[in-house]
């Protein structure tokens, strides 16, 4: 059984993490595996790029992006949200896809794989899997919807345009993808449940066998450090409390890193902010934003390698991610590895992983005095050191590379014996 994903990194990204991930797991349990990308940037061998020059790579980029650009209604902050499709390469005769028994598509945005490379995909006749990262694969364009529900139909009078219309880009594009389907055929899975589910609600899910598969992840990797020696690695302080917060941008709205602030300036401004605790935060982050948070911050800036990482994550007591719109974040999964708490909104995947009073606390979504009142809660635990025991095993017994690899072996081979 020969297995190809596709995904337009191979490190760069959330969804390029998770998909790489996914190669190891089915390699590491005897599955023949390569990961076809538009851009390597990693050292793993199993990842292999294609062959388009780095020119026509960026000009499919650019030619996606700068129309785009037109149509949304101004905001810097939806540049990103919607993804056209409109060019790309055809990977139909590469040697991966030519050999491989399943293709598995990945996230294959920014001007990897068109419609077009879609279709001629589709007429190869082979089983297509598409994991979904966000919404993008059932709705008309936008990779989170957040409030709108126009995928449940066909897309149209997008809020994002600057002159939304029945008729508009959106409605075109899922056009495009309802045309694409009835051939495709696609098995869409979920790294969530809940991302599953949105899409058996959307008028494009309707027509595709839809499942829902977590990502795995290395937990010989992503594991329990010594505390005090993690923290001597990063020169934070021994004896003070500390809730770590990451992001590739806190820019990103959907982040909600401004309800953390929110909720840290609440419990300063009642006097209910311990003390004893400070904020540690690796990623992106601009000073201005730190300087909103008014308590100590520690800043570890972008971290390389998943040792760092791990030890950035071992250092703090309890992780915190305020998501407003999320699926399967690889950084939650990643803190319950390492034996780290979570407190998150109720929000996508994350309650399928963080369990209240278990491993961690979920709370009422975009509430800041929940949010805050959760901050205490778990701060001031007795059982924190259960809590974070719980964490790890619940992670090493769900989501392991071997557990989600064999469920791999398991769903690849029914798929087949359908043919």
């Amino acid at each position: 059984m020969k297995i190809v994903l596709v995904n337009t990194f191979d490190t760069n990204g959330g969804a390029a993490i998770a998909c790489l991930r996914q190669a190891e797991a089915l390699q590491s349990v005897g599955v023949q595996v390569k990961m076809l990308v538009m851009h390597k940037q990693g050292e793993n061998e199993i990842a292999i790029e294609t062959s388009s020059s780095q020119y026509r790579k960026k000009w499919n980029f650019y030619v996606e992006r700068i129309p785009f650009i037109a149509f949304h209604e101004g905001d810097k902050y939806y540049r990103f949200l919607m993804s056209t499709a409109s060019t790309g390469e055809d990977i139909s005769k590469h040697p991966a896809i030519q050999e491989a028994d399943i293709i598995h598509l990945h996230w294959i945005n920014r001007g990897f794989l068109s419609f077009k490379s879609l279709q001629k995909l589709a007429e190869l006749n082979k089983p297509i899997l598409w994991t979904m990262h966000d919404q993008w694969p059932f709705t008309g364009g936008c990779h989170y919807s957040e409030n709108c529900v126009n995928y449940e139909q066909q897309c149209g009078n997008c809020f994002v345009l600057k002159n939304p219309k029945q008729n508009d880009l959106t409605h075109n594009i899922w056009k495009k993808k309802n045309a694409l389907y009835s051939t495709m055929k696609p098995i869409l899975v979920g790294c969530s449940q809940w991302l599953a589910e949105l899409a058996r609600t959307s008028s494009l899910g309707q027509h595709c066998q839809i499942m829902d598969m977590p990502n795995p992840i290395p937990t010989d990797q992503f594991t329990t450090h010594d505390k005090q020696l993690s923290r001597q690695h990063f020169n934070l302080p021994q004896d003070k409390q500390l809730i770590l917060f990451s992001a590739m941008s806190v820019n990103d709205r959907r982040k909600g890193f401004h309800y953390l602030a929110k909720a840290v300036k609440q419990l300063k401004k009642t006097n209910k902010w311990p003390t004893n605790v400070e904020l540690v935060v690796f990623g992106s982050v601009e000073q201005e934003a730190i300087e909103q948070l008014d308590v100590p911050v520690h800043l570890l800036g972008r971290l390389n390698g998943t040792d760092a990482i791990s030890k950035a994550y071992a250092s703090s007591d309890i992780y915190i991610i305020p998501s407003l719109q999320d699926n399967l974040p690889n950084t939650v999964m990643e803190a319950l590895a390492c034996g780290v708490p979570v407190l998150a909104y109720n929000t996508g995947g994350i309650p399928e992983m963080v369990i209240n009073g278990f491993n961690g606390q979920v709370v009422t979504y975009a509430d800041t005095q929940a949010l805050a009142d959760g901050i205490i809660k778990l701060m001031t635990k007795s059982d924190l050191k259960t809590m974070s025991q719980n964490a790890r095993q619940s992670v090493v017994d769900r989501y392991s590379y071997n557990i989600i690899g064999q469920k791999w072996i398991t769903t690849y081979k029914k798929i087949i014996s359908n043919l």
